[in-house]
């Protein structure tokens, strides 16, 4: 048997080591893809579903003191966490656009005596006031409104895969003038 340095690894360990790796990558591709799957047909039964939250706007004319400036107490907890786990669920980078989109809709809600001037104003079917928000989750981030109408008009759907689209609509209630209803509903 000829010479071998302590340092220098041999031929059978090397064989060894790569055959292992390569049976490691192997499952994990195979895992990967088999979670994948997972994922895709746990959430093709979500489309259409609906998360709903109702509040109250305050008049800060006649209690001031009461609620700070904010106008509208409403608690969006849930339609959160529902836009917060679609995008750890689709993203694989670029999640926090979601804050941005998050961000506006805080602002809508500080402001509601503004939502007209706002390009998210839109009137409901009802005739009723509301802004209305567009959450497109895909590989690289989340898209908003815009982007995702400018991407369906000019045909880049398949530049731009999305994996799941989300429309939020917050809305003054005529019936109640001081009842506000947010609706999030999972369109594709």
């Amino acid at each position: 048997m000829p010479y071998q340095s302590i340092d220098t690894p041999s031929v059978d360990n090397l064989f060894i080591t790569f055959i292992k790796n390569l049976i490691d990558f192997r499952f994990h591709i195979s895992y990967n893809r088999r979670r994948q799957k997972e994922r895709k047909n746990t959430m093709s039964n979500k489309i259409g579903q609906t998360f709903t939250a109702t509040g109250e706007i305050w008049d800060i004319e006649n209690d001031p003191k009461r609620y700070g400036e904010h106008r509208i107490e409403i608690n969006l907890s849930e339609i959160y966490t529902v836009l917060i786990q679609e995008a750890g669920r689709w993203c694989e980078s670029y999640a926090s656009d979601l804050l941005h989109d998050i961000a506006n809709v805080k602002s809508a809600l500080d402001y509601p005596d503004e939502w007209e001037k706002s390009r998210h104003f839109q009137k409901a079917e009802n005739g009723n006031d509301s802004v209305y928000f567009r959450f497109g989750f895909r590989a690289n981030g989340v898209d908003h409104k815009e982007y995702i109408e400018s991407a369906m008009k000019n045909e880049y759907e398949k530049y731009h895969y999305y994996r799941s689209i989300w429309e939020l609509r917050i809305e003054k209630d005529a019936t109640r003038h001081n009842r506000i209803i947010a609706t999030l509903k999972r369109t594709a």
